[in-house]
């Protein structure tokens, strides 16, 4: 439902802000050159490129498929500024889907290789107890020729669900001189779900290791509170390798095996071309399609419209059974005495 939501908004959007654009940049008629006719469009530009991205993650113990994109809001004519909206659906094979929408802003430093980034994210999880958990993700990245940097927090606005109860109950009996006394008492217990508040950051860097294909190596750190044990934390690695101009596949490890399922996490992902723009005007949504699935490296200026790395895979935690209260009723029986020879003698 939240998926709809944002693709009826975001087209909504468009539709709204599309006669304005047409008016003060009109569209060269077919036939001429786009190039030396067509204004810049600021608004839902053509560049930075938006993309729709299909992906898959495999776990030892989970496996999930994701759809991004990304759509671009507003660029300057300089092309140094990218304004965009990024929504992700996640589905698990555990049951857990996850839906994030989030504003990004990237700016290339004038005259240098270097791109930097803030996003912010609403991430609302339906976890695989059927629990539901909002948070707030924000995010800051440097983009560079040689040298990458990002920074991921997770700020959960839930406390604790319940999952369910459990209650054990036990009944003791004690006897003594002419008296039954029977104690019955009920231990109640339950579980409790949270998502994980934290961060996690990685610094990565580009290995000039083939001509045709962007290799880069990361290494990171993570730190999750857990209030029902020891907190999460631990070192990550990832190696990324863009083998085709659209096509990414990915090897992850986490020292805690919990957050991703597994220790080792392999992905594949697939990018194309995605204009908004181009569908509410009648045009070809995926132009230039093609040229993702052909190798080469890409221009430094192209990382502008890439996807946003985080931690897509949003882990929540349930606890053990903990204890809230006891209760306790006792009942003591008295046996009545004997009778012998006209005294009465207690036995």
């Amino acid at each position: 439902m939240n998926a709809i939501h944002n693709l009826i908004l975001t087209t909504a959007i468009a539709a709204i802000l599309t006669p304005a654009v047409q008016a003060g940049h009109p569209i060269a008629p077919a036939g001429k050159d786009t190039k030396a006719t067509a204004p810049v469009r600021e608004w839902f530009p053509d560049e930075p490129i938006g993309t729709i991205t299909l992906g898959t993650q495999f776990s030892e113990h989970l496996s999930g498929v994701y759809l991004d994109s990304i759509t671009g809001i507003w660029s300057p004519q300089q092309r140094d500024a990218f304004l965009f909206l990024d929504s992700r659906y996640h589905y698990e094979d555990n049951g857990q889907f996850i839906s994030s929408t989030g504003i990004g802003f990237r700016k290339m430093l004038p005259g240098r290789e270097v791109i930097l980034g803030v996003n912010a994210f609403y991430d609302a999880i339906h976890s695989e107890r059927d629990n539901d958990f909002n948070q707030l993700g924000l995010g800051a990245e440097v983009l560079t020729k040689w040298v990458d940097f990002r920074f991921n927090y997770y700020l959960p606005e839930n406390d604790e669900v319940l999952v369910d109860r459990k209650t054990v109950r036990n009944t003791k009996r004690t006897t003594g001189a002419g008296f039954v006394r029977t104690t019955k008492t009920s231990e109640h217990f339950e579980r409790l779900e949270v998502a994980l508040e934290g961060f996690n950051a990685e610094i990565g860097f580009n290995l000039p290791i083939c001509k045709h294909t962007e290799v880069r190596l990361y290494g990171g750190y993570y730190h999750y509170d857990n209030p029902f044990g020891g907190d999460f934390n631990g070192f990550k690695a990832r190696l990324e390798a863009r083998v085709l101009r659209g096509v990414v596949a990915n090897v992850e490890y986490w020292d805690d095996d919990y957050l991703m399922g597994g220790h080792w996490t392999a992905s594949v992902s697939a990018s194309v071309p995605f204009s908004i723009y181009n569908l509410v005007t009648g045009r070809n949504p995926f132009e230039g399609a093609a040229e993702s699935f052909k190798t080469g490296r890409r221009e430094f200026k192209e990382r502008m419209g890439e996807i946003i790395e985080r931690s897509h895979r949003i882990q929540t935690l349930t606890s053990d059974y903990l204890p809230t209260d006891t209760t306790r009723s006792s009942n003591t029986t008295y046996s009545s005495p004997k009778i012998s020879g006209g005294f009465g003698i207690l036995e």
